[in-house]
């Protein structure tokens, strides 16, 4: 098979300066959604203690 130190250097030279590959794209985006996701878990578990609470003050 080919080495990998060989595919590395053909990815280094055949991959035009400051263009970003695929998988670093990925990688940011990948990124950016976990960021999301954390966020959107807090909001949510934030409506639902306070639905709980006014639920529990409506009795």
């Amino acid at each position: 098979g080919i080495n990998i130190s060989l595919l590395y250097r053909w990815r280094k030279k055949y991959t035009p300066e400051g263009e970003k590959t695929q998988f670093a794209t990925l990688e940011e985006e990948n990124r950016a959604l976990k960021l999301e996701n954390a966020e959107l878990k807090i909001e949510r578990d934030m409506l639902k203690k306070a639905a709980a609470y006014f639920a529990k003050n409506q009795k």
